[in-house]
């Protein structure tokens, strides 16, 4: 695993959010961070914050996915690898999204009642069939990692204190796990906990986050 980890760690694919905070200490979003807890003054992360909106679904307030959805994107290539048998037996298939008609940006206020109504009102028991979902898949990194996850990665003083600074100005993140093979699941509670940081474990709680979130990854 910790050579699959080096490999992945060393790979950026050109994607955009290693602009922002990359896998070598550095990326955009670093020195105006440094400069904030060294100065005192903040305004020009706070203007950097802007710009990080178009890397999340709705300015950062999040859509639902189907879970199965998740788990196709996840398996993708073993299924394409499945052998006739195997799909005439209908495994790697799941039903319709009943969401993709949804227009979710313009009922933000309320996803999960919206959810209910479409799943038939039967409340929480339909809900564990979708995950709200805020950073977009197609701007994750390699692991399947959104910026909080790139920060807590790294664990320096200033990538945690840029983390915590996300986390504040866009509350969801704080359960927005990852969602590659390898790591489905891995939440920013988990990281803290990983990197042993009870101060930030303490603050991911107080600021929502879910404790019973379990990490699948391979």
């Amino acid at each position: 695993m910790e050579e699959i980890d080096e490999v992945l760690l060393n790979r950026d694919d050109g994607k955009k959010i290693y602009r922002l905070v990359n896998m070598n200490g550095g990326g955009d979003l670093i020195p105006w961070m440094r400069y904030a807890m060294q100065s005192g003054d903040s305004s020009f992360i706070d203007g950097y914050m802007e710009n990080i909106k178009d890397f999340m679904y709705n300015s950062g307030k999040g859509k639902l996915e189907s879970v199965a959805e998740l788990v196709k994107r996840r398996n993708k290539e073993r299924n394409e690898r499945l052998s006739a048998f195997a799909r005439k037996k209908g495994k790697g298939k799941s039903g319709p999204n009943i969401l993709d008609d949804f227009n979710q940006e313009n009922n933000q206020g309320d996803l999960m009642k919206a959810l209910k109504l479409l799943d038939g009102g039967k409340g929480a028991k339909g809900d564990a069939k979708y995950r709200e979902i805020v950073w977009k898949f197609d701007d994750r990194g390699t692991m399947g990692e959104n910026l909080v996850g790139c920060c807590l990665m790294q664990g320096s003083p200033v990538h945690k204190e840029l983390a915590m600074k996300l986390i504040t100005t866009f509350p969801k993140l704080v359960n927005d796990i990852m969602l590659s093979e390898e790591y489905y699941g891995l939440s920013p509670l988990h990281q803290a906990i990983v990197n042993e940081d009870p101060h930030l474990v303490g603050f991911l709680i107080q600021n929502g986050a879910e404790v019973n979130q379990r990490c699948y990854g391979a």
